[in-house]
Parts: C-alpha cells; structure tokens; sequence
C-alpha cells in the first residue's frame, strides 16, 4: 500500500517529488493491468507508435476512494484513470501524463440531471503545470438544457439548491493539493488491491 498518509496535508501545492512518484506507482500499475491506446500522431521517445495505459474506474471504486456521499449524488458509469508516458509530436518532446476523470451526477427529476466532470492532469518534470478542472453539464432527456429550468424535486427543493451543492464542489479545490494527490494513491491503491499486486 502506498504511504501517502505521510504527505503534509497544509501544503498547498505537491512537490516534483511527490508528483514524480505518483505518476512512477500509476505508470507501473496501469502497465499491467490497464488496456493499451495508441494515441494517433504521437511517437514514443524511441520513434515507435506511441501507447497510453487507461483503466476504467467503477462507481463503486470512485466512491469509496474519493469518499464521496451517495446522498448527494450519484457516480456514473465512464470515470478513467489513464497514463501517457513520455512522447514526441511535431518535433517536440513531451513529458509523462498522469490524467484521471471523475464525473458525478445529480437528478432532479426523472430524465432531468446535472453531471459534474472532475479532472486532474499531472505533466512530468519541474516547470510543467498540474491541472485541477470542473465541467458542468446540465441536460433534459438527453438534450442540453440550463440549470434556471431544472424543475424543483424532493432531494433538490430548488435550483438555489443544486447550485449551492455544485458550487461547493468547485470550491473546494481550484488549485491541486496534497488532499488531491491522496484521492489518486487511494485510486491505485485499489486498483492494485483488486488485481492482488503486491509492492
């Protein structure tokens, strides 16, 4: 299992080390067990076809690392966990990638939903930038639609409601922390544990 509970939880923002070995347990992981991708126009530091290393994350396994409350709302189908190792495209040299994507969705009322897409991006080495977004989308039966015409609902009374809720979840990280650097060991964690690796 991997120690992250040593990480300082009052820094603000990961050091090159911490990142580094994050993104070092998640290329070993998702190279045994994760599916192969080839990643059209990207060559590997060796000029072959270069290949990424994806793994998806079931409902169950998001909720439980990233201890998110079911009352809330719910965890879809569709969240990933992917590495990217160092590549070439157009002449240049680019560093490993650690992705993982987390969607959370919230019904008002049947055919009615608003889906959160959380997304961290780890670049290699010092000076590349770590990344920590929302997207929201809102949709009725399927179509696009705006949160103002979301109809009222037991668990959501109102769209004052449903924007409190979202708004608090973009507020809590704009920028990644150590608190996002854990939710992602806890990730490989389990992963590793469902497919009996050992360190």
């Amino acid at each position: 299992m991997t120690d992250y509970e040593n990480l300082a939880p009052t820094e603000p923002i990961p050091d090159q080390e911490v990142l580094h070995n994050l993104r070092c347990q998640a290329a070993v992981t998702l190279k045994l067990v994760g599916r192969e991708m080839e990643e059209p126009g990207r060559l590997s530091l060796d000029d072959k076809p270069l290949k990424s290393f994806s793994y998806p994350l079931t409902p169950e396994l998001v909720s439980e690392a990233l201890h998110l409350d079911s009352q809330e709302a719910a965890v879809p189908e569709g969240c990933e966990l992917i590495y990217v190792p160092g590549s070439k495209q157009d002449g240049k040299t680019l560093q490993d990638e650690l992705y993982m994507s987390v969607k959370k969705r919230v019904e008002s009322v049947p055919g009615q939903k608003v889906e959160i897409v959380e997304q961290w991006l780890i670049y290699g080495e010092l000076g590349q930038p770590t990344n920590h977004e929302y997207s929201i989308d809102y949709n009725r039966n399927g179509q696009p639609e705006t949160l103002n015409n979301f109809t009222p609902s037991k668990t959501l009374p109102d769209t004052e409601t449903t924007t409190k809720l979202i708004k608090g979840w973009i507020d809590q990280s704009r920028q990644m922390t150590i608190d996002d650097i854990e939710k992602i060991y806890r990730v490989i964690d389990m992963i590793r544990s469902s497919h009996n690796l050992t360190d």
